[in-house]
């Protein structure tokens, strides 16, 4: 966390600690093209837990931040930033335009923004503060400063851990994407299963249709034959064999029918379609 702020300080502030003049022109740089979304993943932290008595560095004492899963958008919440440039207006803009973004993305948090004129009246008020625990929520200072913040209890809190929220964001796309990827493949397997069992349950049809023909005629050729047999122009023999052409014309169809049944109500199962008629 302590990188992150000194993306944050004041270049001119930092320029004068350096104590060098390329130094101060690349803090500017950074300063430049990083503070506004530097500043934002910081808000977000704050409003995420509204726990952060301090944003700056990180010592052993102070506990690492995590992101709560779930985020409570029915009610209202603000978040105290402390920070020096209130001559600067380029810097003043940039976070000013940071909060302006940060509560476009989450409308139920204000971010109260208290402008210094220097980083050691921030200091000082810090200090004030941390007895009656009233620190803010987001601080811009000095690292030296820190020392003497860590003498209250849990008012520094580390957010090291939030600038790896990008890698994150794109791991659990990547997730997502994989996930997205398997039912794809699921569905066309559930498609591919659809089709089989359609092209089945066609020909099973034509099947039963040729059984059910054959069904008809060995009835219709075992009642000409127990007429015949009647009246005694057939044997027995005969009337026996065309009863057992029947059983068989009968069970043909029967397990023809169970067949395309079975074939059916799988159908049904894996297209979530009605088809068999109750």
């Amino acid at each position: 966390m302590m990188e992150f702020m000194k993306r944050l300080q004041h270049p001119e502030a930092s320029g004068a600690r350096s104590g060098s003049d390329a130094s101060v022109n690349h803090r500017r740089h950074l300063h430049k093209h990083r503070s506004a979304m530097c500043l934002s993943m910081c808000l977000a932290a704050a409003g995420t837990s509204l726990v952060l008595s301090g944003c700056h560095g990180a010592r052993q004492q102070a506990e690492t931040f995590s992101v709560p899963e779930t985020f409570e958008t029915n009610r209202n919440y603000e978040i105290t930033f402390w920070a020096k440039n209130d001559t600067n207006k380029r810097q003043t803009d940039i976070y000013k335009k940071a909060i302006e973004d940060f509560e476009a993305i989450y409308p139920n948090i204000t971010v109260n923004l208290r402008l210094y004129t220097d980083y050691g009246k921030i200091y000082n008020d810090v200090i004030t503060n941390i007895s009656t625990g009233t620190t803010p929520n987001v601080c811009i200072t000095y690292p030296d400063h820190i020392a003497t913040y860590l003498t209250g209890d849990q008012v520094v809190v580390p957010l090291n851990d939030l600038f790896d929220l990008k890698g994150r964001v794109s791991r659990q796309r990547l997730t997502l994407k994989s996930a997205q990827l398997e039912q794809e493949i699921k569905y066309d397997e559930i498609k591919k299963n659809i089709i089989e069992m359609y092209a089945m349950a066609t020909s099973q049809i034509r099947v039963l249709q040729m059984k059910s023909e054959s069904l008809i005629l060995a009835n219709v050729q075992y009642e000409i034959s127990e007429k015949n047999f009647a009246n005694g122009t057939i044997e027995s023999t005969d009337l026996a064999t065309d009863k057992e052409r029947q059983s068989q014309a009968r069970e043909a169809y029967e397990k023809s029918k169970f067949e395309l049944t079975k074939s059916l109500m799988i159908l049904e199962i894996i297209s979530r379609t009605p088809i068999i008629r109750k």
